[in-house]
C-alpha cells in the first residue's frame, strides 16, 4: 500500500503555494503496511503482498532506488550547507501504533517493520536532496524534536513536523527563522516527478534567500 501524503489545502506563505499543494509527508509515500490476522502475518507493500518484513523492506528500497534514478542534478548547486532533521525511532514509534490500529495484535517484529520501512521513507527525502545537488553540503540528523532543532552552522534547516501522522516538511533558513512549509504539486503522473516538484520548492526557497543577501 502506498499511504496517502499529499494534502489539498494551499499554503497561502508559501512561495511555492501558488503552483503546488502542500503535502503531509512525501516520505511515507514509500513505507509498506502490515496485514494482521488471526493466523496470519502479511506486510503489504504497493498492493502486494510479501510473507516476510524483509521482502517487502527490500521492495521498498528497489522502489527508492529508481525514484533516484529519476532525479536529474543540477549543474549548479546553491552555495550554502543544509541540515535535514526528522523525528527518531522512539517518536516514530507512536506514529506506527496509528498507522497499524492496534498495536496489542501486533507482534515486536511487525511494529518494527512499520518502524523501519517509516525511517527508510522519511531518510528518502534526505538522499534525494543530495542526489539533486542543490546544496554544496547537506547532512542528516534524527532528534527527539526536529521542530526545535538549532541550526547553528548551517544555513538552512529542512525539517518534518511529526505529530500523530500530522506531518509536514518545513524549512527554516539563517535569515528567516519563521518556518515555511516545503510543497509539492499533486497534479504530477509520477512519485519520482513529485519529489522533483518537492525538491523544487526547495531549491525556490534557497535560491530567493541566496539572491537577497
Amino acid at each position: 500500500m502506498t499511504l496517502p501524503f499529499l494534502s489539498n489545502r494551499p499554503t497561502a506563505n508559501s512561495l511555492c503555494a501558488t503552483t503546488r499543494r502542500a503535502h503531509r509527508l512525501a516520505a511515507l509515500a514509500l513505507a509498506a503496511a502490515v496485514l494482521a490476522g488471526c493466523t496470519t502475518r502479511t506486510y503489504l507493500y504497493e498492493g502486494r503482498q510479501y510473507r516476510s518484513a524483509a521482502g517487502a523492506l527490500e521492495a521498498q528500497q528497489r522502489t527508492a532506488e529508481a525514484m533516484l534514478n529519476e532525479i536529474p542534478a543540477i549543474p549548479q548547486p546553491v552555495r550554502a550547507k543544509a541540515l535535514v532533521v526528522v523525528p527518531r525511532r522512539d517518536r516514530i514509534f507512536s506514529d506506527a501504533v496509528v498507522l497499524t490500529g492496534n498495536a496489542a495484535r501486533l507482534s515486536k517484529e511487525q511494529v518494527e517493520f512499520v518502524i523501519t520501512s517509516i525511517e527508510a521513507a522519511q531518510r528518502f527525502q534526505y538522499e534525494a536532496l543530495k542526489k539533486r545537488n542543490l546544496f554544496e553540503t547537506v547532512e542528516f540528523q534524527q532528534t527527539e524534536s526536529p521542530e526545535a532543532t538549532k541550526f547553528n552552522g548551517y544555513d538552512y534547516l529542512i525539517y518534518l513536523y511529526a505529530q500523530h501522522l500530522q506531518l509536514q516538511w518545513y524549512m527554516k533558513g539563517a535569515n528567516w527563522p519563521a518556518p515555511r512549509p516545503i510543497t509539492l504539486d499533486n497534479g504530477k503522473p509520477t512519485p519520482a516527478l513529485r519529489t522533483i516538484s518537492w525538491l523544487d520548492c526547495v531549491e525556490q526557497f534557497a535560491r530567493t534567500e541566496s539572491a537577497g543577501k
